[in-house]
Order: C-alpha cells, then structure tokens, then sequence
C-alpha cells in the first residue's frame, strides 16, 4: 500500500483481512517496526498479487483503528483486477467486415441484445448486495443454497437449449480475466490481431452472460499443441466490467475464507 497525490513516496507491507466490491480491511505488517503514518481521509493504491491473482486497487482510508487496522473504501478510480478463474466461455473470429457491420448496428441504434443473451433464470436473490448482507442467516447456508441455485439454474438451460452450440454447453475452462482483457488456451489457430467475438458466463446474482468483442494482443505456441492467447477488449459495455470486477472480487473472497479455515 502507498499513498496517492502526495509527495511523500513510502510503501506498507498490508495483508487483507477482508474484500467486498466497494471496500476492503487491511492490516499493516509491523515486522519492519514501521508505525503506518497515512490518517483517515488520505488517497493510497493497494496492490497485491498471489499464484492466480494480481490486483491495483485506488482507495480512501476511511477508519485508522490503531495500532494496525484499516478500513477502506474504493474510489472512482477503476481498479485493475486480473484473476484466474474457470467459466463457460465461447467465441468466433470475425472478419474487419463483420466487426464493422456489428459496430454500426451498435454505435447507430444501440441496441442491448448485441450485447446480452435471452434465457431463462430465477435468481435466488435479486439484490447482489445479499450475497454479503443476508440478515440472521447462517453464511454457509446462504452460499450452500446460492450454490445449488447456480447449478440448478444451469441445469435447467442446458436441457432446455435444442442448440448444440450454446454457451449452456460448453465445458468450463480457465481464463486469467480482467475488466480490459481475458487470456485463456485454444487449439484454433488465431492470428495476432484477429478479432474476435465472446461470450463469458459468470455465475454472480443475476447469472450473467457478457458478449464483448477483443482484439488478440498476445500469442505463444505451446509445446503440447494449441497456443496461448491474450485478447483487449475493444467493445464492451461498463456495466459488464463491473461484473467481471465483481466476480474477481467474489472469488478473493473466497479464497480469503478457505485461508481461515
């Protein structure tokens, strides 16, 4: 952790206590014998990185409780979160043609169903706050349930999908996913510079789909076969980052957990 629009350039050692979407607690290491010197109020950047995640979080320190607990608050800054997940994934190459022709319809008419798919789904909770704030309620009940929800859910579209191709059924597989990017393996040959369209399936509250459309930055051969691949985004709406961000923030959470188990 260090601090932001000061000229003061000194860094904590922090461990994570906790994470939500719009704060998080730390607890400064005091192994160097340094007292932490930030006061409630001040702007700092949170970075972090373990064997599957890397993260840059701007936030704003709203509780100081002496002698090493903080509590923060994100700010308008978009973070930058990279984690490795698994989800259903599905995409195609398209021509410059056909991104061109996709991007008129979009830019002219803005339409949603470019961007979202129709299908069938009665979230557990409609409020993604309750996954966190769910009153009395034992948590582990609550995520047992919530779990059981999702599966169901995804039961019941991929027997109800008569269309081979849908992303209901399609195996899970690893991505490292960012608000700005995804990398994942593929057996396609892929060009450095094709474009392609995807379709992303993160199991949050509502489920959510995500097309967005990226252009491949990144390609590696691998010794095995298949290649590598780093897609930007070029085309995706905000609100789908948002999702992605939530769903990182949602698996660190977890993993957060299982440390203290």
């Amino acid at each position: 952790m260090k601090p932001l629009d000061t000229e003061k350039e000194y860094e904590y050692s922090c461990s994570v206590k906790d994470i939500h979407d719009n704060s998080l607690t730390l607890e400064i290491c005091n192994d160097d014998g340094k007292t932490c010197q930030i006061s409630s109020g001040t702007k700092v950047l949170i970075s972090g990185e373990g064997s599957n995640f890397r993260f840059d979080i701007p936030a704003r320190i709203v509780e100081h409780s002496l002698p090493s607990i903080l509590k923060l608050e994100k700010i308008g800054l978009r973070a930058h979160l990279r984690m490795n997940v698994m989800v259903l994934l599905q995409y195609r190459k398209l021509t410059p043609k056909e991104y061109e022709d996709i991007e008129k319809i979009y830019i002219s008419n803005d339409k949603e169903d470019w961007f979202s798919q129709s299908f069938f789904i009665k979230p557990f909770m409609e409020d993604t706050a309750k996954e966190e704030e769910v009153g009395n309620v034992d948590r582990f009940i609550i995520n047992a349930l919530i779990d059981i929800n999702l599966k169901l859910n995804l039961i019941h579209n991929m027997l109800s999908s008569e269309d081979e191709t849908s992303i209901f059924r399609q195996k899970p597989v690893e991505v490292n996913i960012s608000e700005s990017g995804i990398g994942f393996i593929t057996k396609e040959k892929v060009r450095k510079g094709e474009i392609l369209e995807l379709k992303i399936l993160l199991p949050i509250f509502p489920l959510a789909i995500i097309k967005v459309w990226g252009k491949v930055v990144r390609k590696t051969s691998l010794s095995k076969g298949g290649y590598r691949i780093g897609i930007q985004y070029i085309n995706i709406k905000e609100e789908d980052q948002d999702k992605i961000v939530h769903y990182i923030f949602k698996k660190q959470r977890e993993l957060l957990r299982n440390k203290r188990v």
